[in-house]
């Protein structure tokens, strides 16, 4: 983390079940690894979805153990498991609008008053358990694979209500909710390679496209339109469980190089992810909302190639302690589109799909007689041009509801490693037995 993942030809701790398998051959101490608990600041702010409406903004602080994993030697062969929870997204937001303006009464001279609500959340968890193995074919190259058992989680509901009080006994309302939820369960595999030449490390990683083993999905919607003009009411509920559900991630692969300059390091990277055809995520039915025809919702996503790149330095104060810094691109492979805030959902991950963000980082690494403790930062910021379909607003010329609006995401992360090499004594005496039986 301190190296803003710029680790593929230079991991050296834990987390190379994830950036390259083969490096596990390098490390000869066993043990244990709580490897890195990260505090997290998260800022996400929204210009307003209404014109003339307040911006949506949260701010949470969480923490977030991203990373805990160990790794042992058997028959003269190198193994390390680790437990990842590689995603935790969730965002509750609103926005609101109340003004009765000139443009509202030239329509409505008798409202007295005006309530708009618009309101999104989402709920996005991911969790990664994997083991690893890696041979040595000789001095200078070693091969590795990963093999990851994957739990993913995606909930969300977004609604939007319009109250119109005309007198103290007559009440117009409307409502448009929607929710869905998609699980799935997996593999991933990552087979990685690792190459030295004098003092430059070199790695290459190949992450597999993720195969489904079983996915199940849900998908409501609820249409209310209460007390309006000519009484032409409206009530629609559909609920849908046990929806067919598919989950698709491209192959990637990451390159990279550890430099060696003198007892410092310069750590280069370079990662590409294939591009994915569109596919339906959730299959929902057509439902009856009171229109000439049924309405198609589509919950689809599609992911174009992208390339990012990042560069990272160790710095050697002296022989127990280091000082790293980072910085890289994370351009999102998920194609903009209206997103969540559409019903009709041309993209369908979380409402940041399509922001690119980057990343910096620094930290230290400092070697105890009994530990490594880490400590550092990391911070990354993306942007997003958002386009929008909202209901508000949509018959209502009066209200003007934006085609499209900025999202600004921003994180500060406190990272706390410890890696305790207790487990080396131990797993050595039992190899020890094994071998002589």
């Amino acid at each position: 983390m301190l190296l803003a993942g710029n680790v593929t030809g230079s991991v050296s701790d834990i987390a190379l079940t994830y950036y390259n398998p083969a490096k596990l051959s390098d490390i000869e101490i066993n043990g244990f690894a709580f490897n890195a608990r990260a505090y997290q600041l998260n800022s996400l702010k929204i210009d307003p979805l209404i014109a003339d409406g307040n911006p949506i903004s949260r701010t949470t602080f969480t923490g977030v153990p991203s990373l805990v994993g160990g790794t042992f030697s058997l028959f003269d062969e190198r193994f390390a498991y680790v437990y990842l929870s590689k995603l935790r997204i969730n965002n509750n937001l609103s926005t609101s609008y109340e003004e009765l303006n000139e443009s509202i009464l030239q329509q409505f001279p008798l409202a007295e008053s005006l309530a708009l609500r618009d309101a999104l959340s989402n709920d996005i968890k991911e969790d990664w358990y994997g083991l690893s193995w890696a041979t040595q074919i000789n001095e200078d190259l070693s091969l590795g694979i990963s093999a990851f058992g994957v739990y993913y989680k995606y909930r969300g509901v977004r609604s939007a209500n319009k109250t119109f009080q005309y007198e103290p006994d007559r009440v117009t309302t409307d409502l448009l909710q929607y929710n869905f939820e998609q699980q799935s369960y997996g593999l991933n595999l990552k087979v990685g390679a690792s190459y030295t030449i004098d003092n430059v490390e070199i790695g290459l990683n190949a992450t597999l496209p993720y195969l489904q083993v079983f996915g199940s999905g849900k998908y409501g919607i609820n249409l209310v339109s209460a007390g309006t003009i000519g009484g032409n009411d409206r009530y629609y509920d559909y609920n849908f469980r046990d929806l067919t559900s598919k989950r698709k991630l491209p192959f990637g692969v990451s390159a990279g190089a550890g430099i060696k300059l003198n007892k410092s390091r310069i750590h280069l990277n370079v990662d590409y992810m294939n591009a994915l055809g569109e596919y339906e995520r959730l299959e929902i039915p057509e439902v009856d909302l009171g229109t000439d025809l049924p309405s198609d919702i589509k919950f689809n996503e599609k992911r174009s190639a992208v390339v990012n790149i990042g560069v990272g330095g160790e710095l050697f104060i002296k022989e127990n302690f280091k000082v790293f810094f980072g910085i890289s691109t994370d351009f999102d492979s998920l194609d903009e589109g209206d997103g969540f805030f559409d019903l009709s959902t041309e993209n369908a991950d979380e409402f940041s799909a399509g922001t690119d963000y980057y990343h910096l980082s620094g930290g230290v690494d400092w070697t105890l007689k009994w530990a490594n403790l880490i400590l550092g930062l990391t911070y990354s910021r993306g942007t997003n041009g958002i386009g929008i379909n909202s209901e508000i607003g949509r018959e209502e010329p009066f209200i003007e509801a934006p085609t499209s609006t900025d999202l600004v995401s921003q994180r500060l992360q406190l990272v706390l490693g410890l890696e305790i090499p207790f487990l080396d004594r131990g797993m050595k005496s039992l190899q020890e037995t094994l071998n002589n039986n």
